[in-house]
């Protein structure tokens, strides 16, 4: 188990909504159909994503603070759908 900064999760996804925002104004000019702009920039920001995550640096984590993680994420998902049913 392991995990990465909070400052290197964030920048990833700060790095793919603009790769994703520039390529996409960029590709409108470019193409007819607003389909083929948006496929296209999705795609860029996609191979974007994968590969500022396989450059991430990983550090190690105890395997009682990933089992307490998994718990309090299993218990926040049923909390989450329990109130998904009721609003």
């Amino acid at each position: 188990m392991s995990h990465v900064l909070a400052s290197t999760s964030n920048g990833i996804l700060v790095g793919g909504i603009l790769t994703f925002t520039i390529a996409l104004i960029a590709t409108f000019g470019a193409t007819a159909t607003p389909f083929l702009a948006v496929a296209g920039a999705m795609c860029l920001s996609v191979v974007f994503n994968m590969w500022a995550w396989r450059r991430a640096e990983m550090f190690p984590i105890p395997e009682e603070s990933a089992e307490a993680a998994r718990t309090v994420g299993w218990f926040l998902t049923g909390l989450y759908a329990l109130l998904a049913l009721f609003t």
